[in-house]
């Protein structure tokens, strides 16, 4: 893997549960447990910072909470332990990845994406090494939702498309039905908007995407 980005953003809770699967032309088959990850957004979560613990908003600085409509991954991994370094845990999920745009990165035409309360993925219990976990790793590739924008004194609502996994190699993308080619890989922080049909894009600096990590003491995690 390369560098991964550990996010809790914008209200991610993750709902983890077992199901079974049925089938109307096998009822006389054994059923498979399953582990099933849904998103869920929660506006009323905690503002946190890069160490995980609540901030506040700085001074001469604003903040809202978007309307959050999808969400992707690109990374899930259970810790047993605080002191579990990245990558060692039970690694739960890992998106597609593609050097098609040069170096490794997410690859954002075969990404999963789901919006709140959706499932996300559902792995056999077979394939979850049974045992007991404290912690969740999520990294997340791909956020999307409205946000209010003061223009010219007037408020309007756009939407916003955020890239937030550490690179991601995207051929185009849809925001409410405008289609913004890219071709190429982009960094943690680009970002696309749309309002009326008019578009606009844009990268933010490097670093300047938060990072919330509780376990940044015992299990850091690289940054970008």
């Amino acid at each position: 893997m390369k560098l991964i980005k550990y996010i809790v953003a914008l209200g991610l809770l993750f709902s983890l549960s077992c199901s079974e699967d049925n089938d109307d032309n096998l009822d006389n088959q054994p059923t498979q447990p399953n582990l099933v990850i849904k998103l869920k957004f929660d506006p009323n979560q905690e503002r946190l910072g890069n160490l995980g613990q609540p901030v506040g908003i700085a001074p001469g600085n604003a903040a809202q909470s978007p309307s959050i409509n999808r969400m992707s991954a690109n990374y899930i991994e259970f810790a047993p332990t605080a002191n579990t370094p990245l990558e060692t845990g039970e690694i739960i999920y890992v998106g597609n990845e593609t050097s098609t745009g040069g170096a490794q990165a997410i690859d954002f035409q075969n990404a999963i994406f789901a919006g709140d309360n959706d499932t996300f993925i559902t792995v056999p219990l077979s394939e979850v090494t049974a045992g007991t976990y404290e912690w969740v790793r999520v990294s997340l590739a791909y956020q999307e939702g409205n946000i209010d924008v003061l223009v010219n004194g007037q408020d309007i609502t756009g939407t916003l498309g955020s890239f937030v996994g550490y690179n991601t190699y995207i051929t185009s993308f849809n925001l409410n039905e405008s289609t913004i080619d890219v071709n190429a890989n982009k960094l943690q922080g680009f970002w696309a908007f749309e309002a009326f049909g008019i578009t606009t894009q844009g990268q933010a600096p490097e670093g300047a995407t938060t990072v919330p990590n509780p376990l940044f003491a015992s299990s850091p995690i690289p940054p970008g």
